[in-house]
């Protein structure tokens, strides 16, 4: 591996503190067809550590050919999330069986530190190590932790993928409260002032009726305190490496299990799998998933909470698939069915098309499907770890997602990627501030201090709609310069709602990186997004719009070192992704990084 590609790769991995992460959602190949494996263990892009990053689900999926010059949407959430061009140079380190170890401190008092590690890396067998720590442990605190290792062995006729992975992340609920008519109340003065009046919290989604509402004194409601999350997960998996002629199957188990110690414990067992058999040229197959949930409190007033202890899901999804030299469609159904709680039934079509209507400058895609989705407490804590303690987010369904979209290169090194995307959603949820009325009152309180607007968060629901334009254009050149352009319109219909509550119009993304010299490399990295508007009780608080600058820069010292600097919302933007929780400013963070041969 060559110094340029090194340090190309050093700055992709340079993370710092702020509201958004940067974990890759697709990658850009240059290549007409990229194996890859069913299990890629990588060290993922650090992001910055205000924004949940990705939950830390072990996915089993077909170890198949991908397709780059097809791509599907961008993801329909929050953000539109940045992929390092150098993640491809990323990608060759991997493979290339070398490991890493970083260290970066910086202001905020943030800390940075990773290590990768090859413990075994023959031809047929890959065992790897992954340690990684982001914190900030200033008034904003938020410290994660993950570790794992991943291990893979490949056969004459199938490839087994093994994994753990465990994580610990503690963090402050440092946001400001409201009363009811969205003034910022000052928690310690109001706290003083009336200690002891006692306000009920507003329970604005049962479903589990025996969960009653908790009562608590105005201090405790509004207090900045602590909670720390613990995940682990576990997962095991086999796939035929047979050809397109024979038997073609994928099984695997995963385990998941999450703890909220100021909350609940959930434990997420899932089985999944697999097969098809060719029908002439074409293949006939079947996808099914099992999944089953436990919950169980931590803290004693939760002895009652309000969903339900036990819960299973069954995914079924038979399809037909036909392919050619240049095109690939894909026939089928997806139906997931409650065992015990929720929807019984909630079927959607699975049907998709690719042409690549000329190989090398011009591909189509398109499709009409669905998805029901379990929103498990592990992804939405990840999401937004302010939620209430025993927010168990109720699962989403997606009966029908239609897209197009079209594939241009009309110069070598320059991709462009243009699409619509309409969804209709059921049971979309929507992040609003939890809110608590008074119950025991104290002589002298505000009647505009009745009701109180915590940090702490909660969802409502609706049913809804979604209409999405967007477009990305990527251009490479060599592996000197990159740059990329992602945005998107948002167009919501909420049905019973004002607003779609913290979701932009408009989102904008652009990422470019360049070497000046062999040893000497720049990032930078711009955001912005539309304003947007937040819940208060029957009242809306909008928000600024989203600009967040970002520059890194590494330099080579020798052939195993090299040191970084990284500034993050170089303009100092004040803006929040939740209401009340004001995102670091200017930050700084310096390094070192060395490869391990």
């Amino acid at each position: 591996m060559n110094t340029k590609l090194k340090f190309i790769l050093a700055i992709s991995l340079f993370g710092m503190l702020s509201q958004h992460s940067i974990l890759a959602q697709d990658t850009v190949i240059h290549r007409n067809v990229t194996v890859e494996r069913e299990y890629k263990p990588v060290i993922q892009d650090v992001g910055k550590i205000n924004a949940g990053p990705n939950a830390m689900i072990l996915k089993v999926e077909k170890a198949v050919p991908k397709y780059s010059d097809f791509n599907l949407p961008l993801s329909v959430e929050h953000n539109i999330h940045t992929l390092p061009a150098a993640e491809i140079q990323h990608e060759k380190f991997r493979q290339m069986n070398q490991g890493l170890f970083r260290l970066g401190m910086g202001s905020h008092l943030n800390t940075l530190g990773d290590l990768s590690l090859p413990l075994i890396k023959n031809r047929d067998a890959k065992l790897d190590l992954n340690i990684n720590h982001l914190g900030t442990f200033s008034h904003r605190l938020h410290s994660l932790t993950k570790m794992g290792m991943d291990f893979v062995k490949e056969y004459d006729a199938l490839t087994i993928n093994a994994g753990v992975k465990a994580s610990h992340q503690h963090f402050r609920y440092y946001g400001d409260c409201f009363n009811q008519v969205g003034s910022m109340v000052n928690m310690n003065e109001l706290g003083k002032d009336y200690e002891n009046a006692i306000f009920t919290e507003n329970i604005s989604n049962t479903v589990n009726p025996n969960r009653k509402p908790m009562s608590w004194l105005q201090k405790d409601i509004m207090g900045d305190s602590l909670n720390t999350f613990w995940r682990a997960s576990a997962l095991l998996s086999i796939a035929s490496n047979t050809t397109a002629d024979n038997l073609q199957y994928h099984f695997g188990a995963k385990y998941n299990y999450f703890n909220s110690l100021n909350g609940l414990s959930e434990h997420f067992i899932n089985a999944s799998g697999g097969m098809s058999i060719p029908m002439d040229k074409n293949r006939l197959g079947v996808d099914f998933d099992y999944s089953n949930m436990m919950y169980r409190p931590n803290m004693s007033y939760f002895s009652t909470f309000n969903f339900w202890d036990y819960y299973s899901i069954m995914g079924l999804n038979p399809y037909f698939q036909m392919s050619g030299s240049t095109w690939d469609v894909r026939i089928g159904a997806k139906s997931s069915f409650a065992m015990t709680h929720g929807r019984s039934f909630s079927p959607s079509p699975d049907i998709k098309a690719e042409w690549q209507a000329s190989p090398k400058y011009v591909a189509l895609y398109g499709g009409v499907t669905g998805a029901y989705t379990i929103n498990t407490m592990s992804d939405m804590m990840f999401e937004n770890r302010y939620l209430y303690p025993d927010t168990r987010v109720e699962d989403t369904y997606t009966p029908i997602n239609l897209y197009a979209g079209v594939k241009v290169r009309p110069i070598e090194g320059l991709l462009v990627d243009a699409f619509v995307d309409y969804r209709k959603i059921e049971n979309q949820y929507f992040f609003v501030n939890k809110s608590y009325k008074l119950t025991h009152s104290v002589n002298g309180i505000s009647p505009s201090d009745s009701t109180i607007y915590s940090n702490r968060m909660d969802v409502v629901y609706s049913a809804a709609s979604l209409t999405r334009l967007g477009c990305r254009v990527n251009y490479r050149y060599k592996n000197s310069f990159n740059v990329q352009l992602k945005t998107v319109h948002n167009q919501w219909n909420v049905a019973a709602e004002r607003y779609a509550w913290l979701k932009p119009e408009w989102e904008t993304d652009l990422t470019t990186e360049f070497s000046l010299t062999k040893d000497f490399h720049l990032m930078a990295s711009l955001l912005c997004e539309s304003a947007t508007r937040a819940r208060l009780g029957n009242l809306n608080m909008p928000f600024n719009q989203k600009v967040d600058l970002n520059l890194a820069a590494t330099y080579s010292l020798s052939r195993y070192w090299s040191t970084f600097i990284r500034i993050n919302n170089l303009l100092n933007s004040r803006y929040q992704d939740f209401l009340g929780y004001q995102v670091q400013g200017i930050n700084g963070l310096i390094g070192m990084t060395f490869n391990l041969q």
